[in-house]
């Protein structure tokens, strides 16, 4: 039996529209809000990612203070499974993406909602850090300086 070029080549490129499509569906602003919600809301209720703890704990131990971070709607940020709390004052959010890609994908989101207040959305990995500082608790920048290079440096 003799086969065609295209008998190898076709599995091989509907793999690679498969997965494009895969990758243009999870980008934020594709589907509706509720879509986004429910996927983040299910991250959620999985567990309590470690990597947001880890993140908590080393800002503690840095001297930081940390307040009890709660779930939060992840959509305005981009998606993922969120939780909001603050830092030394300063309005943070941790979520956690599906993937490095998501993650990136979402910052742009996550700057949106800090708008013009002084502050920052950075991913790292899987996570994404929004700090925005609306009370002006941190006028030189220094929680939000110590608390990003804390989040780089993550386990």
């Amino acid at each position: 039996m003799t086969t065609h070029p295209t008998d190898r080549i076709f599995p091989v490129l509907i793999q690679a529209l498969t997965a494009a499509l895969a990758a243009a569906l999870a980008l934020p602003g594709c589907g509706d809000d509720n879509e986004a919600r429910a996927a983040g809301a299910a991250m959620a209720a999985a567990h309590v990612p470690p990597a947001i703890d880890g993140t908590l704990a080393r800002w503690k131990q840095a001297g930081l203070t940390v307040s009890a971070f709660d779930d939060a709607d992840g959509v305005k940020y981009g998606g993922g499974a969120c939780k909001a709390g603050s830092v030394s004052g300063v309005d943070t959010v941790v979520c956690l993406h599906a993937d490095d890609a998501a993650a990136a994908a979402a910052v742009d989101a996550a700057r949106a909602a800090v708008g013009l207040t002084d502050g920052l959305a950075v991913a790292h990995g899987r996570l994404v850090l929004v700090m925005a500082d609306r009370r002006k608790a941190d006028p030189q920048g220094r929680t939000i300086n110590q608390a990003s290079k804390l989040f780089a440096r993550r386990a």
